[in-house]
């Protein structure tokens, strides 16, 4: 906590714009892999 109340506003929004990229990221990969499973288990 103390680590973030170092930071400028505008550091911590970097920050935040950075995680929320990633987490886009992430989330993409996942649909890809559950929807490769699902053709996988349906024999699509």
């Amino acid at each position: 906590m103390h680590y973030l109340m170092r930071q400028t506003k505008a550091e911590l929004a970097a920050r935040i714009i950075a995680v929320e990229r990633e987490l886009a990221c992430s989330e993409k990969a996942n649909g890809v892999l559950r929807d490769q499973i699902l053709r996988e288990k349906l024999n699509l």
